[in-house]
């Protein structure tokens, strides 16, 4: 009864949202949503700013954000989430980009192009975990609302995008535009080390574990302080660490000494590409970070518990990259693989997923995109 009635009310809800059919569809007017209004970031931001350079002000770009989002570029429009403004400019704009998930309901039009930059690449948990319980109706909505669906790998369009839409939606295998950065020219800094008021010869370790849906009764966080000791000692590099939780979790990192604040850094991707060690879990930046062949390790003492609450694709267990359950088994990877041992673990994590990124992935969204709006 419960289903029948949310599904009832998703179906009038599309049939009164056609009220915004009384507005013309802008074909200049591009419209960007990334994690429902809280970041101007992801794969959305990338795309956004190629957009605004290859088209300067030709491309009408309006961006929903929540009011507490800061520094965003002035050429941009923005329109607070959920408002009567929002859905105004949704469903007027020649195109929507978006990384995590627009209502079904909403009635797009047939000149409106969606296109689903998805929020992570590789492949571990399964996303849409409520789509079971939509109706055929809906479901019908959400697939055939969106155009393009883009992919980081071969396996990520396999289980992720046909093993959730099952069809024939078209599939960009580009690589995530958010993952360009990784292959941008090394001698070009991000600002970083500035930010943290750090010299520039300074070694980064980043920890950034994903959001666990329930409270871990097992999960012990590591030392972020004795691994940076242990890798200072390893390289002979200064080394300080950055604890970085995710937006959602309720846990907040212990700062002081050689442990930095990096929730409080604006961009993950620029955070990654700086950094020389990371740590995490089930975290899709090991994906993203994988990319740099940089030393990754993956830290997870509440494996099977997580494993309970949250349905898979593949465990991490599998991806051929050092895998520590206990502190003392971080300090032994630290010790004994080199810089060539890392590198070949990143490799072969690749292959396994059959990479698809290759560093253009925002050239080839924005082609679409400009194709769009001068058609």
């Amino acid at each position: 009864m419960k289903k029948f009635i949310k599904n009832s009310v998703l179906t009038i809800l599309n049939i009164v949202f056609h009220f915004f059919w009384l507005f013309p569809v802008k074909k200049n007017k591009v419209f960007f949503i990334a994690y429902h209004g809280s970041q101007y970031g992801c794969s959305p931001r990338f795309i956004s700013e190629k957009l605004h350079m290859k088209t300067a002000d030709a491309a009408e770009i309006v961006w929903a954000l929540e009011d507490k989002v800061n520094d965003v570029p002035d050429y941009i429009r923005r329109v607070r989430p959920k408002s009567f403004g929002y859905y105004k400019e949704l469903l007027t704009a020649c195109v929507i980009v978006h990384n995590v998930y627009i209502p079904p309901w909403l009635p797009y039009r047939k000149k409106q192009t969606v296109i689903n930059t998805w929020h992570g690449g590789g492949v571990c948990k399964l996303p849409y975990l409520d789509f079971d319980g939509l109706s055929k109706y809906n479901k019908k909505l959400l697939r055939e609302g969106t155009a393009y669906f883009i992919s980081s790998s071969k396996k990520f369009s396999e289980l992720v995008i046909r093993g959730t839409f099952g069809d024939k939606r078209e599939i960009l295998e580009i690589g995530l535009p958010r993952n360009d950065i990784m292959f941008m020219d090394r001698g070009k800094e991000t600002p970083v080390h500035d930010f943290y008021g750090l010299d520039k010869e300074m070694q980064i370790l980043l920890y950034a574990p994903t959001y666990r849906d329930k409270e871990s009764k097992t999960f012990i966080a590591p030392d972020m302080e004795r691994i940076a000791d242990e890798w200072q000692k390893k390289t002979g590099k200064n080394t300080v660490a950055v604890v970085r939780y995710h937006p959602l979790s309720k846990d907040k990192p212990s700062i002081g000494g050689k442990i930095l604040d990096g929730g409080i850094y604006p961009d993950m991707q620029e955070l990654l590409r700086e950094t020389s060690l990371f740590i995490t879990d089930y975290s899709s930046a090991i994906w993203d970070y994988c990319l740099t062949d940089k030393p990754c390790l993956l830290y997870i003492p509440d494996e099977e518990e997580y494993q309970q609450n949250r349905p898979m694709y593949m465990y991490p267990s599998a991806f051929g990259l050092p895998f520590c359950r206990t502190q003392d088994e971080i300090s032994r990877v630290i010790e004994q693989n080199s810089y060539d041992d890392y590198k070949l673990f990143d490799e072969k994590y690749k292959q396994l997923l059959g990479s698809v990124e290759t560093g253009h992935a925002s050239d080839k969204v924005t082609e679409i995109i400009c194709g769009k709006i001068n058609s």
